[in-house]
């Protein structure tokens, strides 16, 4: 698949592309890779179904791409489960998942005095309670396809100073793997690891401002758009032409080797 030639202008007319006729629901559609994903899908056939809390950004964007918005919590199962049977019944059932629901990036000082963030546990939990409710559609839809954005790379050396984000991360990254053996060969899994991507970030680097957003933690020259670029990995992990990858976890960090 050519990457160059991929478009993130949507055609609402578009009756071919990667992902002609595929219906997809995008958790934490409202991020910036959530949003960059919903645009390149959109502009590949994809008929989409967008969650996430941030009502005003979601309506805009589904506005902007003729897509199908369900404001919820994510770290609420009930609303989670009512929305995306919501979406699947509007949609006609599911047969994809884009899962950009990563955890937040905290000064490292932002934390309970046991030295662990209160938030933790619906830090881990959002991810996880997503794909628990839209399984049940994904595997009445063989070739369904979900792809996990943990949001960094989980255990590496690049997350040394995030360990709480790091563990989150490779839980989840965990979970990918198992899940992808549990629903072989209906549905493959795979998890897309771009570190520090569309947070604010602690400075990782002299001379940067705190709280500049970070989009990319390793240099690559060739990504003048990282975030143009993380969504085709997420198409491509979505579409046919990554079959049979499943239970992958795909670093994109830039070919920096760990």
């Amino acid at each position: 698949m050519d990457m160059r030639r991929i478009s993130s202008r949507p055609d609402r007319r578009a009756t071919s592309g990667l992902l002609p006729g595929r219906r997809i629901l995008i958790a934490g559609a409202a991020t910036p890779v959530g949003q960059a994903a919903a645009k390149l899908c959109a502009g590949e056939g994809a008929r989409l179904a967008l969650l996430d809390r941030d009502e005003e950004a979601l309506k805009r964007l589904s506005e902007h791409l003729d897509a199908n918005a369900f404001p919820v919590d994510l770290g609420q199962e009930h609303a989670v489960r009512r929305a995306v049977d919501a979406a699947g019944q509007t949609l006609g059932g599911l047969d994809g998942l884009i899962n950009c629901v990563a955890p937040a990036v905290r000064d490292r000082d932002d934390q309970s005095p046991s030295g662990v963030p209160p938030d933790l546990t619906g830090e881990m939990s959002r991810p996880y309670i997503v794909c628990r409710a839209c399984v049940s559609w994904l595997k009445s839809e063989p070739g369904s396809t979900v792809v996990n954005v943990p949001g960094l790379i989980g255990g590496s050396t690049g997350a040394a100073d995030l360990p709480m984000e790091a563990a989150v991360a490779g839980g989840l990254v965990a979970y990918s793997k198992a899940l992808a053996a549990q629903l072989a060969p209906d549905v493959r899994v795979n998890s897309l690891c771009p570190p520090y991507v569309g947070i604010d970030a602690p400075p990782w680097r002299p001379g940067q401002p705190p709280g500049e957003t970070v989009l990319w933690r390793f240099d690559l020259d060739a990504a003048a758009e990282p975030l143009n670029e993380i969504a085709a990995m997420v198409l491509l992990l979505s579409c046919r032409e990554s079959l049979p990858l499943t239970g992958a976890a795909v670093a994109l960090d830039g070919a920096r080797v760990f």
